[in-house]
């Protein structure tokens, strides 16, 4: 009675031979934090052969009925095979309808006992990697709290497309569809995108582009999914362009300007040079004629040599006016009679010489 333990569980490691002989399913939630769609819950459902994961979000867990029946119809439509199995907890969500759409399906319902989770581990496990790479994703992200939903879907996304050592290197996504997977469309989850703007919706000025979030790439829906930062909504786009280097945090940084040392000591070797063409080629003085080599410039007592000197240099001044004036071209002015347009009247156009 008092050293009473629990049971050792036995490990197992093998997986159903085939797609949809044995299916899992947990829920897991509340949240505290809704997503931008209002759901507090996420349901997971795993297939045991291939281990591909369905996700779904819900405002509350009693509507994991209706989402297993969406959800069995379309597996049935995609492989042709009917699910035999569906290991569950002993939840309420999965009680009551849960277990009478199961019964008129001809599906087997197994629940775990009480307070022991271990009956269905693989749902459980997933369940927890989920929420590790969620917390990543809007770490790496910079995004608040509430685009929890989004980073799910990217998260379950990149589950389906990774190798696993259960399947010995394939992925679940392969092993379910028997297609080999491609990866060209991945982004890296909260990176800076450019969606295009379509004709119809911006006007001559707009900008041709917007920028958004990338949040996760379509599986249903063509496109790729984005948040638009200044209409703040999700949109959808094809033609988008991509930083996976930026995120949200970097868009308040100012551009990083380039290096101009090098332009800096061009310069510095232009002027150089200028200064030494001056150098090596100086301005020639200006000629002063002194008939008596007796007499200096300076002296004041012969005003009317001064007045000779003043215009023999006034003139010499004149002169080179003239000759840099001629080596200046006119500029050539059109000949033509202008007349005014037959195409537009005068109140459609101004012109620039009109002075308005």
């Amino acid at each position: 009675m008092g050293k009473q333990h629990r049971i050792k569980f036995n490990k197992s490691s093998q997986r159903k031979a085939a797609i949809l002989e044995l299916m899992y399913s947990d829920v897991c939630g509340p949240m505290k934090v809704r997503t931008m769609g209002g759901n507090s819950y996420f349901v997971t459902f795993i297939d045991d052969h291939s281990r591909k994961v369905w996700i779904f979000t819900l405002k509350t867990k009693y509507q994991v009925t209706e989402t297993f029946k969406d959800l069995h119809q379309l597996v049935k439509s995609e492989t042709g095979k009917v699910l035999k199995c569906i290991r569950t907890d002993n939840g309420g969500e999965y009680i009551g309808e849960f277990d009478k759409y199961c019964k008129s399906k001809g599906i087997r319902h197994k629940q775990s006992v009480p307070k022991t989770p271990q009956h269905n581990g693989v749902a459980e496990r997933i369940n927890r990697t989920i929420v590790e790479k969620i917390k990543c994703r809007l770490s790496h992200a910079s995004l608040p709290r509430h685009f929890w939903g989004e980073a799910l879907v990217a998260a379950v996304q990149i589950i389906n497309l990774s190798p696993s050592t259960t399947l010995n290197g394939s992925t679940p996504e392969k092993t379910w569809s028997g297609k080999d997977v491609s990866y060209k469309h991945l982004r890296i989850f909260g990176c800076i995108a450019y969606a295009h703007v379509p004709k119809d919706e911006r006007t001559k000025l707009d900008f041709k582009s917007k920028k958004c979030v990338f949040l996760s790439f379509g599986d249903e829906k063509f496109g790729y999914k984005l948040y638009d930062l200044a209409d703040k909504k999700i949109i959808r786009s094809r033609d988008v362009m991509f930083k996976e280097n930026q995120t949200v945090k970097d868009l308040d940084k100012p551009e990083k300007l380039g290096n101009y040392n090098d332009d800096l000591v061009d310069w510095q070797d232009d002027i150089e040079e200028i200064d030494h063409s001056i150098s090596d080629n100086p301005l020639p003085e200006p000629m002063i004629n002194n008939e008596d080599n007796d007499h200096t410039s300076t002296d004041i007592d012969q005003p009317e040599e001064n007045a000779e000197i003043e215009q023999s240099q006034t003139a010499a001044s004149g002169t080179n006016t003239q000759i840099e004036d001629q080596t200046l071209q006119e500029v050539r002015r059109s000949s033509r009679v202008r007349t005014s347009s037959s195409r537009y009247s005068p109140n459609e156009y101004v012109l620039l010489s009109d002075g308005g």
